[in-house]
């Protein structure tokens, strides 16, 4: 049957604080009677003397005080016995004791009921059900009870990588507690610490792979804080950021529970649309309803006890827990709604809009990462005009013989053609997509335009298509312009030769006609050699100025990062330096006062000495020098001088000798 004992009774910081008083006690060379370690802890720490009787008496019966009859050796109590006081030996390694001496749950001695299954003690009263029965002989505390249930279903690769990312969270919030505690330096550690358990510890035992369970580990976390509130005390700042790790802690784990998939993407971000990559199962969606934000797309994580747990679509993908009836059904028209469409509202719809096309399989996922924008918009442009050089090139050897015949008459019309043919292609060059990529802004996603982020694959092939069916009709109303005209023979007007001219004139007139086709396919193909060249070194000066801008930018959160961590160590330095001196200056300040009152000891009892031995002289009635010669019973002489002196002058009608 387990019963309910006494482990320890005297409180651990009060045993601290009497290990303290001794240790100075005996650096003053003095024997630590009851009488000074009482003197010494209502100084420093406003001890009543009875409080402070029985805690020494528990300390010495829990054998963290050694009790002993002293003897005197100077001062007033020399020779007599006396009892006195010694701190317990201490120990190098974990106790080997069965259980712990304190409280898991209150980190307070006192009567405790020691589980069957660990080390671990609680109060009867300190039990989370209270109604449970601590003296069944096969008693099992929470902390068993939680790991014996049924884990939840991690693999082992998976279960370390989420491990991972929780400590970095725990080390993030108190940078103080990962650093490695140095056991020697804290006096008397493991009489205290039944087992130790730090934020160092649980790092290495996540390296060596040894947890099985998110159970075992927020244990672990537990014991951490067992640990400093026991040593540390409860009101410590040790204390107080392990309770704050601790709560961290169990947020991620609670986070984990309900989905591991929601878990790891919102830690590892692979990509831009991590937040549409579904969940197995998916998520339900719905229109949640927050106040000053109007209905916004979120994905509900989990219900309970009417509120719902959600995470909303958008840029930050923040988390809320909301009433139940502020959430809506995701197909709710959106004219019922009350609706704010800011431009981070349609970003948020957009992306939900994927994540909907993903789920029914319209849409994959994207697992590329993204590729430089720059290169691809000149490569594109390249291929733009290359292509416009080619279809104009065949425009031109086609019609180039028929619209010679034509230059002579109608040379107005003909620099109205290459004004009109050339309009389009600056058009086209200018309005291109790499162009508007380059002058809109290239860092803020939420200034970009929805609609032609997520343009769908049947979209562009209808593009395609509409732009290839327009250059077909362009290219056909240009031959029908340039060789459209036949004569009522049915050949062209240009096959014709007056039958004056002959055939030297038709042959002359072919040459001519080559010459000019040369010259005009020579001129285009630099007009878009220029055009080209031009393009590109334009997109290299956009290119070059935006990545300029990146870099200003990059260096100015360098910076500014920089400067704050700076300034954050600068504090705790600071913060920390601060202490040192006054912990230094405190110790100065005792050390000469224990100076002082020693040396004024010293010359109190150097005083006490002259006194008698001058009090055992005697001394001249006349000059007041050490005497030589007795007169009477309280007169003496240095001199007979002095003697005759005196004598004349009054203690002739004084003298009691007897003549």
């Amino acid at each position: 049957m387990v019963k309910a004992v006494v482990r320890r009774q005297a409180d651990p910081q009060t045993v601290q604080h009497l290990w303290e008083a001794i240790t100075f006690i005996r650096k003053q060379k003095q024997v630590a009677n009851k009488e000074r370690i009482l003197k010494y802890m209502n100084k420093q720490y406003g001890y009543s003397h009875s409080d402070c009787e029985a805690e020494i008496e528990y300390a010495a019966q829990d054998g963290l005080l050694v009790k002993e009859i002293s003897t005197g050796k100077k001062g007033s109590r020399a020779g007599l016995e006396q009892e006195a006081f010694w701190c317990v030996e201490d120990l190098e390694t974990e106790s080997t004791e069965t259980h712990d001496w304190y409280c898991f749950s209150c980190h307070k001695p006192g009567k405790v009921a020691c589980c069957t299954t660990c080390y671990r003690v609680f109060h009867p009263e300190c039990t989370n059900n209270e109604s449970e029965d601590t003296s069944d002989p096969e008693w099992s505390c929470t902390v068993c009870k939680s790991l014996e249930k049924k884990k939840f279903p991690i693999g082992r690769s998976i279960l370390l990588q989420l491990l991972n990312f929780v400590l970095a969270r725990m080390k993030d919030k108190a940078r103080e507690l990962h650093r490695k505690l140095k056991l020697a330096t804290l006096p008397n550690y493991y009489h205290l610490v039944y087992r130790h358990v730090d934020l160092g510890t649980i790092m290495e035992r996540v390296e060596q792979k040894k947890y099985r369970s998110l159970e075992e580990f927020e244990v672990n976390a537990q014991d951490m804080v067992h640990t400093s509130a026991v040593y540390y005390g409860l009101k410590s700042d040790r204390m107080r950021l392990s309770q704050l790790t601790l709560n961290d802690c169990r947020y991620d784990l609670a986070e984990i529970r309900i989905c591991v998939d929601c878990y790891l993407s919102s830690n590892n971000k692979v990509g831009k649309d991590w937040f549409c990559r579904p969940c197995n199962p998916p998520h339900e969606l719905a229109w949640v309803h927050m106040k000053g934000f109007g209905f916004w797309p979120a994905k509900i994580l989990c219900r309970s006890e009417g509120r719902v747990d959600v995470r909303f679509f958008g840029k930050r993908h923040e988390r809320a827990l909301v009433p139940e009836e502020d959430v809506k059904d995701i197909n709710t028209k959106l004219v019922k709604l009350r609706l704010k469409k800011t431009q981070g509202w349609h970003n948020a719809h957009q992306e939900m809009q994927k994540h909907r096309k993903i789920i029914a399989g319209e849409l994959a996922m994207d697992k590329k990462p993204e590729k430089d924008t720059s290169k691809g918009d000149l490569c594109e442009a390249e291929e733009f005009v290359k292509k416009s050089h080619s279809d104009a090139g065949q425009v031109n050897s086609i019609s180039t013989s028929q619209e010679l015949n034509h230059s002579e008459n109608t040379p107005n019309k003909k620099a109205k053609k290459d004004k009109v043919a050339a309009a389009p292609e600056e058009d086209q060059i200018e309005e291109s997509p790499a162009s508007q990529d380059f002058t809109e802004n290239p860092i803020d996603e939420e200034d970009a335009n929805p609609g032609d982020e997520d343009a769908s694959p049947e979209e562009e092939s209808k593009r395609k298509s509409s732009s290839n069916a327009s250059k077909g009709t362009q290219d056909k109303k240009r031959k029908t312009a340039s060789g459209g005209r036949t004569s009522p023979g049915g050949g062209s007007d240009e096959s014709k030769s007056s039958p004056e001219g002959g055939g030297s004139e038709s042959s002359e007139s072919k040459g001519v006609k080559r010459k000019h086709a040369v010259l005009e396919e020579e001129d285009f193909e630099g007009k878009y050699r220029q055009k080209l060249a031009d393009y590109k070194a334009y997109q290299e000066k956009e290119f070059q100025a935006r990545l300029e801008k990146a870099v200003e930018e990059a260096i100015g959160s360098a910076q500014k990062k920089w400067e704050t961590e700076r300034s954050v160590s600068e504090a705790e330095t600071s913060a920390q330096n601060e202490e040192l001196i006054e912990e230094a200056r405190k110790e100065e300040r005792e050390k000469l006062q224990q100076e002082h009152t020693k040396e004024i000891n010293q010359l109190k009892e150097k005083h006490k000495e002259e006194i008698s031995q001058t009090k055992k002289r005697q001394w001249c009635i006349n000059c007041e020098q050490e005497a030589m010669y007795h007169c009477c019973w309280n007169t003496s002489y240095c001199s007979i001088q002095c003697q005759q002196i005196h004598w004349h002058k009054e203690h002739k009608r004084l003298c009691r000798r007897k003549r």
